[in-house]
Formats: C-alpha cells, structure tokens, sequence
C-alpha cells in the first residue's frame, strides 16, 4: 500500500456543477458513519457514477481515499475523482470540510436491490453463485494486499452493475495489516 501524499482535491463547487443527483442509496449515521453514497448523472459525459459524500474530513476519510486510489480490481470500486470544500487539505484540513469521492459506473446498492426482489420472488441460484464467486475474488485480492475490509458484514458495503457485477466499496473502517498475516503454509 503506496504510503505518499494524496493530491490536493479539486475545488468542490466547480465540480459539483457537473453531477446531477439521481437518488440517495445510503445515509449513514453522523456518529457511527458520517457518510452518505447517492448515485449521480455527470452531465460530462452523461453516465452514472456513485458519489460518496464524506461530512467530515478526518483521518479514515483520507485513509479511504488513499487506498482507494491504490486498489485496481474489477470487483472493486475505483475512483474517478474527487474534491473537497478544504480551504486547506490534509493535516490542516478543517473537520468540517466534506469530501465527495466519484467512484466508476456502476448502478445500484445491493441493499436496493434485494429490497425490490424481496418483494417479488427470490433470486436465482446462478446469480448468487456469481456475486458470492466475484465477492471471495475481491476479498482475496484486498487479503493479497494485506487489507481487512471490517464491513463486509454490512450489505451497505456493496454495489451492484447494470450488468449484475458485484462492487465492494466503503473502505473507511479497513486496515492495512502485517502482509506476514496472510500466508499460509
């Protein structure tokens, strides 16, 4: 996990300009999860990306940010951009500033979508085969990076594509462990 600065984020209200909200996919806790994940329209490019609203800039916020940047996986979630309403940025950063970080196409919250099924029929076998096949590749690829997700309990921690992809994302509780702790002989 590279442990370099993170760049300066782009001023937020220029770029906010540019998404238009869609919907609110979850709220967090201002305690427990000062966050907020909503699906939003770039009226750049005009796809659909999931806009993850930080309400206050402190250490985990920066910290998911940065590995974030680092993880390269399909089932991952990636980061397109993100900016922040600072007048300063990391240690000097006001804890009062947000941190909006875009993260790459994708359509839904799990939670959303097995709310609609719930209500009509169960899912097919060959699909849940699927999301729990893409799930275990990405926790062995966040384990190949020595990190521990902390939140895959919580099915707020997962997206899911048009195209039926699974996405873990929410990397706010993680921690980089000892590599060490993940060979077995």
């Amino acid at each position: 996990m590279p442990s370099h600065a993170i760049a300066p984020p782009l001023p937020a209200e220029a770029r906010l300009r540019v998404f238009e909200e869609v919907k609110t996919l979850v709220v967090g806790q201002m305690e427990e999860a000062p966050a907020s994940w909503r699906l939003v329209k770039s009226t750049e490019d005009t796809k659909a990306y999931l806009m993850k609203i930080i309400f206050r800039m402190e250490p985990k916020g920066l910290k998911e940010l940065r590995m974030l940047q680092a993880m390269r996986h399909p089932f991952v979630l990636q980061i397109k951009e993100y900016f922040s309403d600072a007048a300063a940025w990391g240690a000097k950063a006001n804890k009062a500033a947000r941190l909006w970080i875009v993260l790459r196409p994708t359509a839904e919250a799990l939670s959303s979508v097995v709310e609609a099924k719930a209500r009509s029929a169960h899912f097919p076998e060959p699909t849940l085969l699927n999301w729990l096949a893409q799930l275990v590749l990405a926790v062995d690829y966040f384990h190949s990076k020595a990190i521990v997700h902390q939140r895959l309990s919580k099915i707020q921690s997962f997206f899911v594509s048009k195209s039926g992809t699974i996405h873990i994302g929410d990397l706010q509780d993680a921690c980089v462990c000892d590599p060490g702790l993940f060979r077995f002989s």
